[in-house]
């Protein structure tokens, strides 16, 4: 994501990591050991260049709205301090 590419995962199940890619649109998972899944994406993305930029890019801004360190610095400063009050 942060070199705007698209992610193609081979995980368990109960990875949350489909679900992310899903929700992004940034790239393709299938279970682990699911061969047949795995080539056919791997196929999809080598055979389409505007495909592979579209995810990059999906995914390069879900990550920016989802983890930036600064959001994620906010959000603990925010609820540390609200306890010392």
């Amino acid at each position: 994501m942060e070199y705007s590419l698209p992610i193609l995962a081979a995980t368990d199940r109960q990875t949350d990591l489909k679900d992310v890619l899903i929700e992004s649109n940034s790239g393709f998972w299938c279970e682990s050991g699911d061969l047949k899944s795995f080539m056919m994406y791997a196929a999809r993305l080598a055979m389409n260049k505007r495909l592979r930029e579209e995810m990059g890019d999906n995914g390069r801004m879900y990550l920016e709205k989802h983890y930036d360190v600064r959001k994620a610095a906010d959000i603990l400063l925010k609820h540390l301090l609200a306890g010392v009050r």
